[in-house]
């Protein structure tokens, strides 16, 4: 964590069988909620 202010963040995203369908590792905090919901989209997941 040198020359960090913060630990890195990760988010995997994993379907319902629990197979790792994306791995984000460049987080970008101010933009996570809308980042995480267009690679859903893009995954083909329902809204249900």
């Amino acid at each position: 964590m040198e020359g960090r202010p913060f630990a890195k963040r990760v988010t995997i995203l994993i379907d319902s069988k629990g197979i790792v369908r994306a791995i984000d590792n460049q987080v970008d905090v101010r933009n996570h909620g809308t980042d995480v919901l267009e690679k859903i989209r893009e995954l083909g997941a329902s809204d249900k």
